[in-house]
């Protein structure tokens, strides 16, 4: 069964785009009194997390794979125009992506980083998208930061193309997608992947590495596209029995028989077109190599092929080599002759 795609259109839809956010650049002044109300946010969330209540050991350890899964990650914060703290967690190497498209990201003494202006803008919008479209706050019910296989079935962040046209040509089904699904509860919790806020947010900024706001199918599959596009393909087939309906029609196997027929002749003129070619090219690298080097660097399968192929520039050659050269040219083709004599007899069935 050939499947080819026709997804052009389904690549460049949007599976993702960021709230749009506005936040102002600081002056000096500003940055100074918003270090102070870091500190502040710091202490507050200190105080909140001592006070808190004994944890559970299903509480510790979601903290212990929660800390794993964002081993490497480090404090940011920015504001909007409402003047609330948000602190996330980006890697050095999303850090290092925004340091390349925006100034105003600053380096603090504690190694967190402090982002105002327009980094602080793009990266709040994506942080709005991931807490409140795929409903990454909502779904952590535990509020615990880590996002379980149960929990995971409360985000929306699935997305399928809306309709899809099957058309047949020449014993292919040419799949033609159109639109998607955006933002729907995930169908089966094996498909989720990103169990935290923080690194959702981290793989959105890297995949919107055009800085507009969106990301696309193309850009969310990164080069997975034509593999996950193929594997709904054969699923829509296996899920609606197109392809046995079409089998057994007998209708659909007249109208097509004499172009599968010729699509299976030309596909193996083509392999045998392919073939030759090889052999062709073997010959003219063989012939080469004897008018170049002559016969006596030839390997012992090049030789039983030159002289096969080329048996009178192969005598040629030999009448060129000096006495000793020609004894052992002869050696090793009675070498030659005795193996495949040895084969001859092995092949043999008494």
């Amino acid at each position: 069964m050939l499947i080819k795609i026709n997804a052009q259109a389904l690549l460049n839809q949007i599976v993702y785009h960021s709230s749009y956010s506005v936040s102002k650049k600081m002056n000096a002044e500003e940055l100074l009194d918003f270090e102070k109300r870091i500190s502040a946010f710091k202490t507050q969330a200190q105080a909140l997390n001592s006070s808190a209540n004994e944890k559970t050991p299903q509480d510790l350890n979601n903290t212990k794979i929660l800390n794993e899964l964002e081993k490497g990650l480090v404090d940011v914060y920015f504001s909007d125009l409402d003047n609330k703290i948000y602190k996330v967690k980006l890697s050095f190497n999303s850090i290092a992506i925004l340091e390349k498209k925006f100034d105003d990201i600053l380096a603090r003494d504690d190694n967190s980083f402090l982002l105002h202006g327009e980094s602080a803008a793009f990266v709040s919008g994506w942080y709005k998208d991931i807490a409140m479209r795929r409903n990454y706050i909502k779904a952590d019910e535990n509020q615990d930061g880590f996002i379980n296989q149960e929990e995971a079935l409360n985000l929306r962040q699935d997305f399928n193309p809306k309709q899809f046209f099957l058309c047949i040509d020449e014993g292919v089904f040419n799949f033609k997608f159109a639109g998607l699904n955006q933002y729907a509860h995930l169908k089966d919790s094996e498909n989720f992947k990103t169990t935290t806020l923080n690194l959702a947010l981290n793989e959105s900024i890297k995949l919107d590495d055009d800085f507009d706001g969106v990301i696309n199918y193309e850009q969310a599959s990164k080069g997975r596209a034509d593999k996950n596009l193929g594997d709904l393909a054969r699923k829509i087939l296996d899920e609606n029995k197109i392809l046995e309906f079409l089998l057994n029609d007998e209708k659909f196997r007249e109208k097509y028989k004499a172009k599968i027929t010729q699509m299976l002749k030309k596909r193996t003129e083509d392999e045998l077109k392919l073939k030759e070619d090889e052999e062709n090219n073997k010959k003219e690298k063989i012939r080469n190599k004897i008018l170049n080097n002559g016969i006596e660097n030839l390997s012992e399968e090049e030789k039983i092929f030159a002289q096969k192929n080329f048996p009178q520039l192969m005598q040629k050659k030999i009448f060129e080599l000096k006495d000793d050269e020609i004894l052992t040219l002869l050696n090793d083709f009675l070498k030659i002759e005795k193996i495949e004599q040895a084969q001859e007899l092995l092949n043999l069935k008494i």
